[in-house]
C-alpha cells in the first residue's frame, strides 16, 4: 500500500478508547464508505485486492510493493482461459504457457475457491519438467529451485490453495513479509486504484517498454521477452528481483 494510505489510516484509528469497529467507521466514512466493514485484517476496502494467478506476473508482483496486507478474492466466479489458472515461462522456443487443468464445474457461476485440480493429467510432472528445461542454466535457478520442487511432488486439490502456496514461496524469497488473506465475499466497492482483479488477469496492462531489460536464458535466440511469470525474474535475476520490481511500482 502506499505510504500516504498508511499514514491516513494510523491518523484516522487512533483513538485509544474505541473498539476495532468503532475505529472502522470512522475511517470508513471518512474516504466515503457507507458502510462499516467488520473486520479490520480481512476485509478493508482499502486494503489491495488481488486475483488468484498460477505463478504470477512480474508486473502482479510489483502492485505489492510497499504493501503490508493483500486480499486475494476467492468469492469470484471462476472464468476459463484466464492466468487463474495459467503462466507464461520463457521455454527453448520462446514464450510457452502452462496451464493447470481443473475440473471444470458443472454449473455456471461457480467461486474460484470451489475450483478444484485434475490431478489425471500428471500436470506438476510436466510443468516441473518445462521449468528445468526452460531455467536449468540460468543463474540462479539451481540456488531456488529447492523451494519450489516440492510444491510439484506433492498432491494439489485446490487450484486456490495451490495458487497461494506459490504466492507464499515467491513473497519469501523476495522477502516481502506482506500478510496474505482472503476476501469474505465478494465486493465492488474496493478502492478502483487498489483494485486489481480484472487488471491483473490479462497478460499485462503496461506497455511492454517500460519493463527494463534484463537478460534471459533464450534471448539471443528469441529477444527479450516482458513481464512473463515472476519466476523468469527470479531464475535470472536471483536476489536482485525485489530492485527490478520497485522500478516497475
Amino acid at each position: 500500500m502506499h505510504h500516504g494510505c498508511d499514514e491516513f489510516i494510523k491518523r484516522m484509528c487512533t483513538f485509544a478508547n474505541c473498539g476495532k469497529e468503532e475505529k472502522l467507521y470512522c475511517l470508513t466514512n471518512q474516504i466515503g464508505e457507507s458502510n462499516p466493514v467488520s473486520n479490520l485484517f480481512s476485509t478493508t476496502m482499502s486494503t489491495p485486492v488481488f486475483p488468484t494467478v498460477y505463478l504470477p506476473s512480474v508486473e502482479y508482483f510489483s502492485k505489492m510493493i510497499g504493501a503490508k496486507e493483500i486480499l486475494i478474492e476467492n468469492d469470484e466466479h471462476y472464468h476459463r482461459q484466464s492466468f487463474r489458472n495459467r503462466c507464461v515461462i520463457y521455454g527453448p522456443n520462446g514464450a510457452q504457457m502452462l496451464v493447470v487443468p481443473v475440473i471444470h464445474p458443472s454449473k455456471e457461476n461457480k467461486n474460484i475457491k470451489d475450483i478444484r485440480i485434475d490431478n489425471s493429467a500428471r500436470w506438476q510432472q510436466i510443468h516441473w519438467r518445462s521449468l528445468t528445461a526452460a531455467y536449468n542454466k540460468s543463474p540462479f535457478f539451481e540456488y531456488y529451485s529447492y523451494e519450489f520442487e516440492p510444491f510439484y511432488n506433492k498432491p494439489q486439490e485446490w487450484l486456490l490453495e495451490a495458487n497461494t502456496e506459490l504466492l507464499r514461496i515467491c513473497l519469501k524469497l523476495l522477502r516481502m513479509p506482506v500478510i496474505l488473506n482472503y476476501t469474505e465475499n465478494y465486493s465492488k466497492d474496493y478502492i478502483p486504484s487498489l483494485d486489481y482483479r480484472q487488471r491483473l488477469l490479462c497478460k499485462t496492462t503496461m506497455q511492454p517498454e517500460r519493463f527494463p531489460h534484463y537478460p534471459q536464458v533464450f534471448e539471443p535466440s528469441h529477444g527479450f521477452i516482458a513481464n512473463l511469470s515472476f519466476i523468469d525474474l527470479l531464475f535470472n535475476r536471483g536476489n536482485e528481483a525485489a530492485s527490478y520490481l520497485r522500478c516497475l511500482f
